[in-house]
């Protein structure tokens, strides 16, 4: 069964939604671990069980710190997640090599089925998988994505790629704002720039919203059908705000809250 109330070990290190490590003041012991919501999720979308093998299994492969994790949530949808997997080149504790053939060896040996794909040994900087209830009881294959950090541009950006039997295919192209110092490419510009923006019909602030705006940085996204906008490093009452105005399953706000 899923973990109730589990807590941040001792010596455990903070890490972001990219499994980056970041300072939060003095050492950090005993509070509530952010899993908690992730289980949360599961919990109310009625998939724990099949979710705790699969969590137990993320962990003994990746280590207690190394999966992150995203809830999507969509009206009128189920509630779907989807697992993030980094190798950064500054991580100094010894570990495997991140690759698309070694992710889906685990897949299988996790009874995560899969689409074919062409798999490489290589290194990765991330990969991901998404995940709903046909996934979680082998009903249907899961998608993965491979991400690839630009880091040689200003400001950063970042791609990922579906991987299909055929190759990989783009998916976003990301461009990273960051709140401070304030960023070289100007968020607002950056919406009234987009192609699926139309003033006459949405305003600016029902995009960038307000109260979302003291994060720690904006990620940009140009899509296939959309672009978007992904707030980062929010506090807990920034994330009520956000569960609130999305009208969020309740059972996961009510447990933020």
């Amino acid at each position: 069964m899923l973990p109730v109330n589990e807590t941040i070990a001792f010596g455990e290190p903070t890490r972001n939604y990219a499994l980056r490590d970041y300072e939060v003041g003095p050492p950090v012991t005993d509070q509530f671990h952010s899993a908690n919501l992730l289980y949360e999720t599961f919990r109310a979308a009625d998939v724990g069980r099949p979710a705790a093998a699969l969590c137990r299994a993320s962990r003994d492969e990746f280590g207690r710190s190394g999966t992150a994790w995203g809830v999507k949530h969509s009206p009128g949808r189920r509630l779907s997640w989807e697992l993030y997997y980094y190798q950064h080149s500054e991580r100094r504790e010894p570990q495997r090599t991140l690759s698309t053939a070694r992710l889906l060896r685990l897949l299988d040996q996790w009874g995560i089925p899969t689409e074919t794909v062409k798999t490489s040994e290589a290194k990765r900087f991330s990969l991901s998988f998404d995940l709903d209830e046909e996934v979680l009881l082998g009903e249907a294959a899961t998608v993965v994505h491979e991400y690839v950090d630009q880091g040689i541009s200003t400001p950063p950006s970042a791609m990922s790629y579906r991987l299909t039997s055929e190759g990989p295919v783009l998916e976003n192209a990301y461009t990273l704002c960051r709140q401070d110092p304030p960023a070289l490419n100007d968020p607002r510009t950056w919406v009234f720039t987009s192609l699926m923006f139309d003033p006459d019909l949405v305003h600016v602030d029902d995009i960038l919203w307000p109260e979302m705006l003291s994060c720690d940085h904006l990620a940009l996204a140009h899509k296939p059908t959309c672009d978007g906008v992904y707030f980062g490093g929010v506090s807990i009452t920034q994330l009520e705000a956000f569960l609130r105005r999305t009208n969020f399953n309740p059972i996961v706000g009510d447990f933020v809250v």
